[in-house]
């Protein structure tokens, strides 16, 4: 998604910001079909956080997705970062 060419980022960078993320993510494979978002070409995005029974998903477009999947929490890069900081800070 990062290599959009509206997003006009460069592809060096992206492959830089991704391979740490590579490292340590974890690749899944859903299993159960999801139709909760309001784009159904967003539903993929919920079924891999299922599978990976992940505790956040970060999108740009969180209008599209419902407030929270299973133990999931739908959020915003913004807010995710703030989640980071607030857990380095022991909050």
């Amino acid at each position: 998604m990062l290599n959009r060419a509206k997003l006009g980022i460069d592809p060096q960078k992206v492959a830089t910001a991704l391979a740490p993320i590579r490292d340590v993510g974890l690749l899944v494979s859903p299993a159960v079909p999801v139709r909760a978002c309001i784009d159904p070409d967003d539903n993929i995005f919920l079924e891999c956080a299922e599978a990976g029974e992940a505790n956040y998903l970060i999108t740009g477009n969180t209008a599209h997705f419902p407030d929270a999947w299973a133990r999931t929490q739908i959020v915003t890069a913004r807010e995710f970062l703030e989640v980071i900081i607030d857990t380095q800070r022991g909050k």
